[in-house]
């Protein structure tokens, strides 16, 4: 193990802990092998997660900058279609280039309410000089994370990683996925309907949460592990409350006057993990205020990474304040949406002539592009290729480009027997104004072409947080 200036830096801006853990890999050749991990790695609920063997220690003043950056990047991403539109659909149509009537439907039962009580994930990159930069923001609520719960136990209990805590005293702060989820929805039920469980009597508040059919979680002892997560969450808002937690697919559920109901059962709260289908007739409980949806339809919208085009074109305006511009600045890297002439600071630019001279730089991404799809770094797209995307986006006017940002370099665990340099996209989770915790994608250096994700070979690094003096 080389162990550089910049790997220590690099490692000690997230926490002493994660130098630590590099000394001791470094004395331990047993943290250095694969077959060491095996129950993290072989585990059947996980394999297609893509564990990486090593985790990621974080302290709590990095854990601070993180949920700011998150925060203050999720209040302006949930602000854009009430500050830029005001939900009009024929102004959003027309910018997102998505069909009218189409639009119409993304916006049914939706107000400020609503979009405030969102969940969502930033995907942040730290750079070389330590800056958090925001590549993307998804809205939704079927993204990977809800397996933090039982991934970070299966970590700790790895026997290099048990001793290696053991002998550096390390204290662990455990953060509980989705305990703050059930918080969050369970609090802004109650903040609307603030009658339930009160005067001493009984109040019920059903949760569904709603998987494609091919989904094995519902049947997985995951499953059992949400439900019995969200008994003692609800009693810890009142002791008269009751309910139950079903996950189930939609074909379970069926309107019945004017509610939703899983059998017998209303059902106050429903989150969607359909990528925000939702059965249109299951809006209408929604609109009426009989039933709290998340994220819902409003995913295609609030996903959509022509957001980040908007604030960054727009960091300079009155629709701002002096303290949000300086959000944008700050975590915003330069993104625009691609259409034949853009402003810029000096006048109109060619944003076409401008792409096809700065290829190096740029990065293309679909708008709408999911997982990694639809990503093109210019320094690792052939030349002919690039004018082609260039010619497709400027046509389909529902691309956006940015400028590349550079990771910061950290060591991981690499091969059957080793290690290398990895660079990093993390994932931040915020439920309402709650953090929620995150994990971090990394691939190895040599093998980068630019776009870190799973479906590109990174393997995923779960965020352990630790008290440090």
């Amino acid at each position: 193990m080389n162990l550089t200036a910049e790997i220590y830096a690099a490692h000690r801006e997230l926490s002493e802990c994660n130098v630590a853990f590099l000394e001791f890999a470094r004395k331990n050749p047993a943290c250095l092998g694969r077959h060491g991990f095996d129950t993290l790695l072989s585990d059947e609920r996980f394999t297609y997660f893509r564990s990486q063997p090593w985790p990621t220690f974080i302290n709590e003043r990095k854990k601070k900058e993180v949920e700011t950056a998150v925060l203050e990047v999720y209040n302006l991403i949930k602000s854009i279609i009430p500050r830029f539109f005001s939900y009009d659909f024929q102004e959003i149509s027309s910018y997102y280039e998505i069909d009218p009537g189409m639009t119409k439907l993304l916006l049914y039962g939706v107000n400020d309410q609503y979009i405030n009580n969102l969940v969502g994930r930033g995907d942040f990159i730290i750079t070389p000089s330590g800056e958090f930069k925001c590549l993307e923001f998804n809205m939704q609520t079927h993204l990977g994370g809800w397996e933090l719960d039982i991934l970070e136990p299966l970590y700790i209990e790895i026997p290099v990683i048990a001793r290696f805590l053991y002998e550096s005293d390390i204290r662990i702060r455990k953060n509980h996925f989705f305990r703050i989820l059930f918080e969050h929805v369970l609090d802004a039920f109650l903040e609307k309907h603030p009658g339930v469980g009160e005067c001493g009597e009984t109040g019920e508040i059903n949760m569904a949460m709603v998987f494609p059919r091919s989904n094995g979680l519902m049947q997985s002892e995951t499953a059992i592990h949400l439900r019995n997560f969200y008994q003692p969450v609800l009693r810890q808002k009142s002791d008269v409350l009751k309910g139950d937690l079903f996950l189930c697919g939609y074909e379970a559920l069926k309107i019945k006057d004017d509610f939703l109901v899983h059998g017998d059962r209303k059902i106050q709260i429903l989150i969607e993990m359909c990528n925000g289908y939702v059965p249109i007739t299951f809006m209408e409980p929604v609109r009426r205020g009989n039933l709290m949806l998340y994220n819902g339809p409003i995913t295609r919208l609030m996903s959509n990474k022509l957001n980040l085009s908007l604030l960054y074109e727009h960091q300079d305006s009155d629709m701002f304040s002096l303290e949000e511009r300086e959000v944008i600045k700050k975590y915003i890297p330069w993104t625009r949406k691609v259409v034949p002439e853009a402003a810029s600071g000096m006048g109109k630019l060619n944003l076409a002539d401008y792409i096809l001279s700065n290829r190096d730089h740029l990065v293309l991404k679909s708008a709408e592009g999911l997982g990694g799809s639809e990503v093109f770094p210019g320094y690792s797209t052939p030349q002919e290729e690039w004018e082609q995307l260039v010619e497709k986006s400027l046509k389909e006017r529902r691309w956006v480009v940015q400028e590349y940002v550079p990771s910061a370099s950290y060591l991981y665990q690499h091969g059957e027997t080793g290690c290398a340099l990895h660079h990093a996209v993390w994932g931040f989770f915020i439920f309402g104004s709650r953090y929620a915790g995150g994990f971090v994608r990394v691939i190895p250096v040599k093998n980068s072409r630019g776009v870190i994700n799973t479906r590109q070979g990174a393997e995923e690094s779960i965020i352990i947080e630790v008290e440090e003096s």
